[in-house]
């Protein structure tokens, strides 16, 4: 149970070990299982911090946008170990890395076909996906000028369009 970090069951199994009566058992169990329990939860405690660890190292590579290495973090952790923070980070992660790689693809090939109408609202995405990308965050900062620019020239020939009329 130990090799499958089934610590806790493991160590209620070893109580009822302890309990035997049989006259030539009761040392024995006793004190295989005091030696058992004291390794047990020793081992359980260091496999809990190594999981703390991991989940906070993990948490610092999500602060920082680096997924990959976030999911590998938490993925170290045995599955049965994993608590439910854990486990719904590795989603996260897995979903943002996925979007976030899905919105540089379809950014790149928006660009490659010079297709720059609406992509605006994904390059924020990615920026807030990728915020670590200096090519996405100077993009974003183009896109907003390119749209404050014609949007003031679409002012100037409404303007224009009502001097004439």
């Amino acid at each position: 149970l130990v090799q499958v970090f089934a610590f806790e069951e493991a160590l209620a199994r070893t109580g009822d070990l302890a309990k035997q009566t049989h006259p030539e058992l009761v040392a024995l169990a006793k004190t295989w299982a005091a030696t058992f329990v004291e390794s047990t939860t020793a081992e359980r405690d260091r496999w809990q911090a190594t999981a703390a660890e991991r989940l906070r190292e993990a948490e610092a590579h999500v602060a920082a946008w680096d997924y990959h290495t976030a999911i590998h973090a938490i993925e170290s952790i045995p599955e049965p170990l994993r608590s439910v923070k854990a486990t719904a980070l590795l989603d996260e992660c897995v979903a943002r890395k996925n979007e976030s790689e899905s919105l540089v693809a379809t950014i790149a090939e928006r660009i490659r076909e010079k297709d720059l109408e609406g992509l605006l609202p994904i390059v924020e995405r990615a920026v807030m996906l990728r915020g670590d990308r200096q090519d996405l965050v100077t993009l974003l900062n183009q896109l907003v000028e390119r749209r404050d620019r014609l949007a003031r020239e679409r002012a100037a020939r409404d303007e224009i369009g009502r001097a004439h009329v």
